[in-house]
């Protein structure tokens, strides 16, 4: 306990490691928790001071973690390696670039971006190359998870489909078909997938209190999980 706010976890691929956002220093840096050895990284891509870091996320093989920081004056995605060495800026714009994911591959990194106006989902190579939109469908879409699956060429995200809240929406990659996951449970946000790829995690707000909810990938059967009092949010499924 650090009697600060802690946000936006990511598991590392072997299951050793929690890289996760923290306040406790006053600004958003990004932490790294080593489970079995009891031990905490602070500032783990090096933050200036007064600079902010968001969204941790690792490669599938666990050897980068890709992330977002203002180090350079605006918020653009940054890859480094996963102790937080060579940081290299993969986006550069004046917008707001921002929650990276990596694909199954290791060859590809979705974010999200406001650089059209709304925040939307775009897709890059990992070298920062070949940018363009994905998304399309929507006022608002952030958030994305990528399906670890290869036979599932999709992605989760948090979508406004409908005025008002929040959906758990997925995209296929190849016919750019955009299903809706949750409807009628309140706003739903932060998908996480199995690492199967046959089912997903994420939290619902319904009167004012959020709760963790799985379904499968259909969004066919919703269930939510007994989590205890107060708010429960920003699940990581692992691995």
């Amino acid at each position: 306990m650090n009697n600060s706010l802690n946000i936006l976890p990511s598991w590392s691929p072997d299951g050793s490691s929690l890289a996760y956002v923290s306040y406790r220093r006053g600004t958003p840096l990004i932490y790294l928790a080593r489970i079995f050895e009891g031990k905490s990284v602070p500032n783990l891509t090096g933050e200036a001071q007064n600079h902010q870091a968001f969204a941790p996320s690792f490669s599938p093989d666990g050897s980068q973690i890709a992330f977002a920081s203002n180090r350079s004056g605006t918020m653009d995605i940054w890859v480094a390696a996963a102790d937080g060495s060579n940081p290299r800026r993969l986006t550069r714009t004046r917008a707001s670039d921002t929650a990276p994911c990596w694909s199954p591959t290791g060859r590809e990194i979705a974010f999200t971006s406001n650089r059209t106006g709304t925040p939307q989902l775009w897709l890059m190579d990992t070298d920062g190359l070949n940018v363009r939109r994905l998304t399309t469908v929507g006022s608002w879409n952030d958030g994305c998870a990528w399906n670890p699956a290869r036979q599932f060429s999709e992605i989760a995200y948090t979508a406004r489909l409908e005025p008002g809240q929040f959906d758990i929406a997925v995209i296929d990659l190849a016919t750019r078909q955009v299903r809706q996951i949750s409807q009628g449970r309140g706003s739903c946000e932060y998908p996480s997938w199995a690492p199967n790829g046959r089912h997903l995690v994420f939290s619902c707000e319904r009167r004012r209190t959020w709760t963790i909810t799985i379904a499968d990938r259909e969004g066919r059967a919703l269930k939510s999980l007994a989590t205890g009092a107060g708010n429960n949010v920003q699940p990581d499924w692992g691995p």
